[in-house]
């Protein structure tokens, strides 16, 4: 059988309910499963290691895997496989690398927006933010959540009609969720609260402010996760060049 490499961790995350593993303690734990879990990978000609590939090696076709807590050791193989996409950043994903962090991650989120007195701001109305929004709001109804965001129309950089993003923006606001439009925060101050409790003070570009126990920032940038390539198979943004083969 011909020798794979494929860049990965030993964990399986649900990047698309990630917002709701935030929000639900019992989500959570479906969303991470160990691949020692799923019974399509239990087979003798699969194996899986936790660590971080440092390069590869066209011509030697070999990749130099570091594995955690052990030396790096080189890795031959008859095809590569890059399946690693883009970095994400919290709250996309998660910061953790196992299970039990991961779950402790998430517990001190669920607890932080629901203890939180003067309400969570969400900023960035993207597909992340508003389902950031949406969940916290669903699962903790007396939680305060408002979603602040830069353009006019929420989704503003996803390739949809504007009809679906005006019907997801009610159903933001039927849930009770308040959305505040052509609003962009310009600064936060921290401070404690008259309750005893840290609070922070958003300025928004118009000059008002609004107070938040819990801030979330959902409008970070992606970049390439493209960094144990040889240069020369990327472009200038760090993006793998594809040809006709």
């Amino acid at each position: 059988m011909n020798n794979i490499i494929q860049h990965t961790l030993t964990i399986a995350d649900h990047t698309i309910g990630s917002p709701l593993a935030l929000s639900s303690p019992d989500y959570a734990t479906k969303a991470w499963r160990k691949y020692d879990d799923i019974a399509a990978l239990q087979h003798p000609s699969i194996h899986i290691k936790q660590g971080r590939l440092a390069n590869i090696d066209p011509d030697r076709r070999v990749g130099r895997i570091q594995l955690n807590d052990c030396e790096a050791h080189e890795q031959p193989y008859d095809f590569f496989i890059a399946a690693t996409g883009l970095r994400r950043v919290w709250p996309v994903v998660p910061q953790s690398l196992t299970k039990a962090e991961y779950l402790a991650e998430t517990a001190d989120h669920i607890e932080s927006v629901t203890t939180a007195s003067h309400g969570t701001v969400v900023i960035g109305g993207g597909a992340v933010g508003i389902e950031m929004a949406a969940e916290a709001k669903l699962c903790h109804p007396h939680t305060k959540v408002t979603l602040v965001h830069s353009r006019d129309k929420i989704l503003s950089s996803e390739p949809l009609p504007d009809e679906t993003k005006d019907v997801a923006l009610q159903a933001l606001r039927d849930a009770g969720v308040e959305v505040l439009l052509s609003e962009r925060v310009t600064g936060t101050t921290a401070s404690i609260g008259p309750d005893g409790r840290p609070m922070q003070t958003l300025t928004l570009q118009d000059g008002k402010h609004l107070v938040a126990s819990q801030v979330i920032s959902a409008i970070s940038q992606s970049v390439p996760n493209t960094s144990y390539l040889p240069k020369s198979a990327l472009d200038s943004e760090g993006l793998v060049k594809i040809d006709s083969r």
